[in-house]
């Protein structure tokens, strides 16, 4: 992909979402200055990031925490590893439920940055942790793994996890 084209695609994208939550340009502007503590996103500054003049990879996690999404729906996996690593070395083991997600959207990351491999092994763990927990969303979360984790079938690691726990897909 080249640079332009990843400026079209990250620039329609958040024009996406921002009008999704109803917010103009400055109004999200101004969220993102409070967010983020600094008063330098201007509402021209918004609209050169939407009309794919630039990605704005410095403002990328205040985006995504104000706009609630993940890294990597920002087409920013990799730069989503090292922080949901951070993040689960946070919590132990009494926290089994926010660790089962957290490892969820690392899987994925993993598998949106062509690291499929690792994106297995984050998927065992996400499905070994989540197996005793009474939780609809980390069931769902472990089935959208598997779901990411088909693309990558040939794949030794990701054929064996499918293979051992591709039955929940049918649950």
């Amino acid at each position: 992909m080249t640079d332009a084209d990843r400026r079209k695609q990250f620039g329609q994208y958040l024009a996406s979402l921002r009008r999704h939550t109803g917010r103009s340009q400055r109004q999200f502007s101004a969220v993102l200055c409070a967010a983020s503590g600094t008063q330098s996103i201007t509402r021209n500054e918004v609209s050169r990031w939407e009309r794919e003049c630039r990605v704005p990879d410095v403002w990328l996690s205040t985006i995504a925490q104000v706009l609630g999404v993940r890294f990597t729906k920002l087409r920013r996996p990799l730069r989503a590893v090292p922080l949901l690593q951070d993040v689960l070395a946070r919590y132990d083991a009494t926290h089994a439920r926010e660790v089962a997600l957290y490892r969820s959207w690392l899987a994925v990351a993993l598998a949106d940055a062509n690291e499929p491999e690792q994106a297995a092994e984050e998927a065992r763990r996400v499905i070994d942790t989540s197996g005793d927990l009474s939780s609809e969303r980390t069931a769902e979360r472990a089935r959208t793994v598997l779901h990411r984790l088909k693309d990558y079938e040939d794949v030794p690691e990701a054929r064996e996890v499918l293979a051992d726990y591709g039955h929940l897909l049918l649950a």
